[in-house]
Order: C-alpha cells, then structure tokens, then sequence
C-alpha cells in the first residue's frame, strides 16, 4: 500500500491549491493576487493529474513558506495555522522524492 501514499499526497495538495487558487482569484481585487490564484488552480489541476510532480512539489514548498510569511503579515487570504504551512512543504518536498505515485501523467523516478 506504500505506492498509494504519493497519490493521497497529490490529491490533497491538489484539492488545497485548486481552493485556495479560486478564493484569492474570486476574492481579490488586485491583479497580482488575480493572477496568484490562476496559478494556483492550474498547479492544483497539474497535482490531481500527476504532471510534472517534482517540478510542483519544489514550487509548492517555496509557496507554502510564503503562504506562511504572508500568515505572519497577515495578508486575508491565509487562515491556516503555521504548523500547517511546515507540513504543507515538507508533503510537497516529499514528492520531489517518492515521485508521483500511480494513476498519474508523470513517468515515475
């Protein structure tokens, strides 16, 4: 069953990302975080198909420390707690190693 858990993991970033991606592009009024949130919808899509996972898994990581520097701000659109934020890059940076798991585009590692 240890070849499912990169699947579990790239669901749940996919389904976290897409959310958080049509909140700050429903929500906002500036531009940049119009653009931001169209980003993170079509990296929440790439994660649920299994595209280009490691790629995504290192991007994630940097996002999810920003998210939790823009907690830190307290910018409108991060709610989470900061433990949240750590455990959202350390399961992104463990996709740049276990690969992208079954039922998934992306060649495996």
């Amino acid at each position: 069953w240890n070849w499912y858990v990169p699947l579990i993991f790239r669901l749940f970033l996919g389904y976290y990302f897409f959310n958080l991606g049509l909140h700050m592009a429903k929500k906002s009024d500036e531009s940049a975080w119009k653009a931001l949130g169209a980003l993170s919808v079509i990296s929440g899509i790439l994660f649920v198909l299994g595209s280009f996972i490691q790629l995504l898994g290192v991007v994630a990581a940097v996002s999810s420390f920003g998210l939790l520097y823009a907690r830190k701000n307290k910018v409108r659109f991060v709610h989470e707690s900061p433990v949240f934020y750590v455990l959202l890059s350390l399961v992104s940076l463990s996709l740049l190693f276990l690969g992208a798991g079954p039922y998934a585009i992306d060649l495996p590692l």
